[in-house]
């Protein structure tokens, strides 16, 4: 198993890999973890993205920092290209905390609900005139459902999404109450 694990390292090493800028990439930075990720920059102008894209270099070609197991002491600094085609500069400890703010304890994405942009029926919707049914007593009493109604809501990434009401109204029921 070991011997396994070796050969496929070796093996995903290429010696003509290079960055974005096209600089030879070391094994090392072919294995480093946080090249390639995608973070999530909030800024005065709002929220980006940024892909790290390599290593940051001093004026004499250096890599700037050193790694350690202790994130807190880890001192990489890292080139970050934002979707508005800018570069800014990281230290890798920031990009962690980003990454891992970004998702849950099972490592999946969480999103956070920015604002209820819309809703439509598809046609499944109970109209008014067929809202109301009769008790036992013989008394109208309203049909309480949500089938039918869909919300379109904007996540804070800027996404949107359309999603069933029932389950927007049980994750976000201020909001869904104010539409």
């Amino acid at each position: 198993m070991q011997r396994l694990y070796e050969t496929n390292v070796e093996d995903s090493f290429k010696e003509d890999a290079v960055d974005a800028d096209g600089n030879p990439m070391t094994e090392h930075d072919q294995l480093d973890a946080l090249i390639g990720a995608t973070i999530k920059v909030e800024g005065p102008s709002g929220t980006t993205y940024g892909k790290v894209t390599r290593r940051a270099m001093n004026d004499q070609g250096h890599k700037i920092g050193k790694p350690h197991k202790n994130p807190l002491l880890d001192t990489r600094e890292y080139d970050v290209e934002l979707t508005d085609g800018t570069h800014q500069r990281y230290q890798a400890n920031v990009i962690a905390e980003n990454i891992f703010a970004q998702v849950d304890d099972d490592g999946r994405e969480t999103l956070v609900l920015e604002e209820i942009c819309g809703h439509r029926t598809d046609g499944n919707a109970i109209p008014l005139s067929r809202g109301t049914t009769l008790n036992k007593s013989g008394e109208p009493r309203k049909k309480i459902t949500t089938a039918g109604w869909h919300i379109k809501v904007r996540w804070t990434d800027g996404s949107t999404d359309e999603l069933p009401l029932s389950v927007v109204k049980e994750s976000n029921p201020i909001e869904v109450s104010n539409v």
